[in-house]
């Protein structure tokens, strides 16, 4: 069972004081491994060994929290309330940052955090070094107070919606529970898991990503072959009662019927704006940007809620080679068109766009 302290809560000094640390770490990662925007002018970064923030769209930056931690996460409901984690240390400020707090400490690495309310938030904790999330922490009045509870399975990923209502998945189904992680019930599962029939091997994953009146994002992954991937995305608009598929890889099994077939990705990942467009994430191993013969690429792709409308934008300028492949991108978006984009391989830089990524700006915080 995941450990926790209830009620406790310390100061997290800025830049210049102390500073949270994990045990045995003295070596920051390598480069920003989170992005979160709350709106075009407000957003965090987290990695390279804390988080900063901006409040003018990137034009200047503040290191608000020091924090030599390998994994963050971050969520934040508007410009003044966010939440973040490094490590196993759960973070919260109520001002854009100015002070931040540690809210809980739990012991293994939180691997996804959903935050639904300025006080309600939900955390996916791993106790092993098995990237699968094997208990819930959450609390519902700031940090006061937590519980823990159990999952039905080891998640790769979880998301709320609603104080109460949240999903998760394995990368084999979907589970929902409607009374805050109290009891879940399977809601759908992965074809590709039914054609499997069998314990499914390394491989398997899975992305959610949650808006409001029952619309969910579900991107899943499959074992490939020639360095790619089969993936496929599915979303529902009835809190799971049906799921239609989007767009997908050649190589997922079996067919899903979506409307629009994409190849080529080693890796990829999901970004969904709100309730009608979400962004992929893909990296392309054996592509070269134009000019170049550096091989490792990242492009993002767009769908509308039924995948009619889908595009595949073009490669990232100024991210190839060895630091578009050592990690999988992250990115947010405020908006259809306003993204941030965070390569931990690529150190401490952000691509911006405006319109939709169909162009991209690349800062140095």
């Amino acid at each position: 069972m995941a450990r926790w302290l209830a009620g406790l809560v310390i100061s997290v000094s800025l830049l210049g004081g102390s500073a949270p640390s994990a045990a045995g770490q003295s070596t920051p990662p390598p480069g920003f491994a989170a992005v979160q925007l709350a709106d075009s002018q407000h957003g965090w970064v987290a990695g390279a060994g804390g988080i900063w923030a901006t409040a003018d769209g990137g034009a200047r930056w503040h290191q608000q929290v020091v924090a030599p931690a390998q994994h963050y996460q971050l969520a934040a409901l508007d410009a003044q309330h966010v939440w973040a984690t490094a490590d196993g240390d759960l973070l919260r400020t109520r001002d854009g940052g100015h002070h931040w707090e540690r809210a809980a400490v739990a012991q293994g690495t939180v691997r996804q955090l959903s935050a639904v309310a300025p006080e309600t938030v939900y955390a996916l904790v791993a106790a092993s070094p098995t990237g699968l999330g094997d208990h819930l922490l959450a609390t519902t009045d700031g940090g006061a107070h937590w519980r823990a509870g159990a999952l039905p399975r080891p998640a790769q990923a979880l998301c709320f919606e609603s104080a109460t209502r949240g999903w998760l998945s394995d990368g084999a189904a979907v589970w929902r529970t409607d009374d805050g992680g109290a009891s879940w019930t399977v809601v759908w599962a992965s074809p590709a898991a039914e054609a499997a029939a069998g314990p499914l091997g390394p491989g398997f994953t899975a992305a959610l990503a949650c808006t409001d009146n029952g619309v969910v994002w579900a991107l899943f992954e499959v074992p490939g072959g020639m360095s790619q991937v089969g993936w496929a995305l599915y979303r529902t608009a009835d809190a799971g009662a049906t799921w239609s598929p989007l767009a997908a890889a050649a190589q997922f099994f079996p067919q899903t019927g979506a409307p629009h077939t994409q190849g080529g990705w080693n890796r990829v990942g999901l970004a969904a704006v709100d309730q009608t467009t979400a962004y992929l994430i893909g990296v392309c191993s054996a592509c070269c940007l134009p000019g170049e013969r550096e091989l490792g690429t990242v492009v993002l792709a767009r769908s509308d809620a039924t995948g009619a409308d889908w595009e595949v934008l073009p490669p990232l300028p100024d991210l190839s080679g060895p630091a578009a492949l050592a990690t999988l991108p992250r990115a947010s978006f405020a908006g259809s068109d306003h993204g941030w984009l965070v390569a931990a391989g690529a150190g401490s830089r952000l691509w911006a766009t405006r319109d939709g990524g169909h162009t991209w700006e690349v800062r140095a915080p």
